[in-house]
């Protein structure tokens, strides 16, 4: 890159690890707690593409549903409904069963 001084090709990468590294190179140290954080930043990259790979950082579809109220009103009404339409018909059940 014409311009840019003694820049190498790991300081101008994307990803965490490419530029903190090259922090730590332009500053001269290299620190215990800046490779820490190299570290810790590569860590959370992988596992979270990882992660993403699986389908396992999704919103779960019954939280997603549960967050709209009115749609969450209309389906327990109607398990309401379900669960009333079953006692009546228990207590049917058992007034044939006494008589």
């Amino acid at each position: 890159m014409p311009g840019l001084g003694k820049a190498t090709s790991l300081e101008w990468c994307p990803t965490s690890f490419g530029s903190t590294l090259g922090d730590l190179r332009r500053e001269g140290g290299g620190s215990l707690m800046g490779f820490a954080m190299t570290c810790s930043n590569t860590f959370g990259l992988v596992t979270g593409a990882f992660l993403l790979g699986f389908g396992l950082s999704e919103i779960p579809k019954s939280i997603w549903r549960n967050a709209d109220w009115t749609t969450r009103q209309k389906v327990l009404s109607h398990k309401i409904a379900q669960m009333a339409v079953k006692l009546d018909d228990a207590h049917q059940d058992l007034s044939n069963a006494i008589v």
